[in-house]
């Protein structure tokens, strides 16, 4: 009995539409600033098909990867040139920068070096009295 030979399996589904040369135009349409979202509608794809080629294409991933480091780039020139401007809006801008990168405000806690300072009015005796409390002695027992 002849052996048969393999068959090329038929591609299903639509063809995605990468082409190489989306990962230089990615690299440059993020370094204005602009999102990879943003390039998905700017080539007329969408999202998920971008994600996509991101998952399936290593060059692509890559291109992305590089794109958004010329992202933040961007962003952050656009604030520090903005902080000499009176039309500035700092908090826009620090709203854009914790979306788009991920900053986060500094909150530094060391619980076991904590010292919590009272200071209380005492109108009625014309002082006020000031206590530290260390946090052991915020532990009732």
């Amino acid at each position: 009995m002849p052996k048969k030979k393999p068959s090329k399996k038929k591609k299903t589904g639509r063809p995605s539409g990468y082409k190489k040369k989306y990962c230089q135009m990615l690299i440059d349409h993020m370094a204005q600033g602009y999102s990879i979202e943003a390039f998905a509608g700017e080539i007329g794809v969408t999202k998920k098909t971008i994600y996509n080629w991101v998952d399936l294409n290593e060059e692509f991933l890559h291109a992305q990867k590089v794109g958004q480091t010329k992202s933040q780039l961007w962003w952050e020139k656009a604030g520090r040139q903005g902080m000499f401007l009176k039309t500035f809006t700092p908090a826009i801008w620090i709203f854009s920068m914790k979306n788009r990168f991920n900053w986060t405000d500094k909150k530094e806690s060391n619980s076991d070096k904590a010292i919590h300072t009272v200071t209380i009015q005492m109108p009625e005796k014309g002082t006020q009295e000031t206590m530290t409390i260390k946090p052991k002695e915020l532990v009732e027992e």
